[in-house]
C-alpha cells in the first residue's frame, strides 16, 4: 500500500489480513513514501498461527505503528521461530520494543533471528536458547561517525562473548563485519556449524587488520569448522587475504559435506594479464578436488 491508493483498497486488504486466521508466514514491506494512516488497522493481532515474520523497509510513523502491530502479533503467537527485522536506512526502535508485548516471564524460543541496522537487546540473548541461526547485517557501512562505528562494535562485541556465555552453539551465521570477537566465538565453540556467509566486509578498518583476521580465520577457525559445513559463502567486495588463494585448497577438500561453496577471487589475479608461475590455478582445478566432484 502507498499513498496513492484509496481507502477503499487499503480497506480490503486489511479485511484480507483478518480473515487469514491460519496465516504462517508474514512479510510485511514498507516503502518510504507511504503515508501514516496506510498501516492503521491491519489487525495483526487477531493472527495466532504465525510461524515467521519478516519486516523491511521504512515508513512515517514507523515506531507507533509498525512496531506496536508486529510487537502485538509477536505476544499472540507461540509458535513463532523465525524473526526478520530490516531497516535500511534511519534510526529506528532497538529490538525489544518488537517483543514488549509479550507476557512478563515468557521467554522467545526463537530458531532464527535476522537483523539489520538495528540495536540488538543483550538482555533477550540469555533466553534465546532455541537461537540455531543468526544473521547480523548492516550493523555500520563503511562512511558513517567513528564514534557510530565503535559502539557498533561494542555491542557486537557483547552479542559475541554473550552467546559464548551462554552456549548458544549456531549452525548458521551470516554477518558482514569481522572482528576478533567474533572470531574467539567460533573458537570456542562446540557446536555443529553448518552454514556461515562472510559477506562484503566493507567497514571502515584498515586492510591490515582484515588480512590478520582473515589469517587466523583460514588457520586455525576454518579448520574447526570444515568437516561439519554445507555453505561456505565468503564475498569480500575487494581483493584480500579474505580472497581465494591455492593454499587452502586442501582445506576445503576436507568438506565432507559441502553442498555450496562461493568464495571470492582476487581481482588482481582473476584479471591480470601477466601469468605468476606460483599462483596458476583455476577454478576447475578447486571444484574436481572437492568432496563428490
Amino acid at each position: 500500500m502507498n499513498e496513492h491508493d484509496p481507502d477503499w483498497a487499503r480497506r480490503t486488504i486489511s479485511d484480507a489480513i483478518t480473515s487469514l486466521r491460519f496465516l504462517r508466514n508474514l512479510k510485511l514491506i514498507l516503502p518510504k513514501s507511504v503515508y501514516y494512516l496506510t498501516m492503521n488497522g491491519l489487525h495483526l493481532d487477531r493472527l495466532f498461527h504465525l510461524e515467521k515474520i519478516s519486516v523491511s523497509g521504512s515508513c512515517r510513523g514507523y515506531n507507533p505503528l509498525i512496531v506496536s502491530e508486529v510487537a502485538e502479533a509477536i505476544a499472540n503467537n507461540p509458535l513463532l521461530a523465525h524473526l526478520e527485522i530490516d531497516y535500511p536506512w534511519g534510526d529506528f526502535p532497538p529490538l525489544e520494543n518488537f517483543l514488549a508485548k509479550r507476557s512478563p516471564g515468557v521467554y522467545p524460543s526463537y530458531s532464527h533471528v535476522a537483523i539489520a541496522d538495528v540495536r540488538f537487546c543483550l538482555g533477550v540473548m540469555p533466553h534465546l536458547y532455541a537461537l540455531r541461526s543468526l544473521e547480523l547485517t548492516n550493523t555500520t557501512p563503511y562512511i558513517c561517525a567513528r564514534i557510530r562505528f565503535t559502539e557498533s562494535r561494542t555491542l557486537m562485541t557483547k552479542i559475541y562473548k554473550t552467546l559464548a556465555h551462554e552456549r548458544i552453539l549456531l549452525s548458521r551465521i551470516v554477518i558482514d563485519d569481522v572482528f576478533p570477537a567474533f572470531l574467539d566465538y567460533l573458537s570456542s565453540y562446540t557446536g555443529i556449524l553448518t552454514d556461515i556467509s562472510i559477506l562484503y566486509l566493507f567497514k571502515p578498518v584498515p586492510f591490515e587488520e582484515l588480512d590478520q583476521l582473515a589469517v587466523r580465520f583460514y588457520a586455525s577457525i576454518l579448520p574447526k569448522h570444515i568437516g561439519s559445513l554445507e555453505i561456505l559463502n565468503i564475498s569480500p567486495m575487494f581483493t584480500c587475504k579474505w580472497c581465494f588463494h591455492p593454499k587452502v585448497q586442501s582445506l576445503f577438500s576436507r568438506a565432507k559435506h559441502l553442498r555450496s561453496l562461493s568464495v571470492s577471487f582476487a581481482f588482481a589475479l582473476a584479471h591480470s594479464s601477466v601469468a605468476d608461475p606460483n599462483l596458476d590455478y583455476t577454478l576447475d582445478d578447486i571444484v574436481c578436488d572437492l568432496p563428490g566432484m
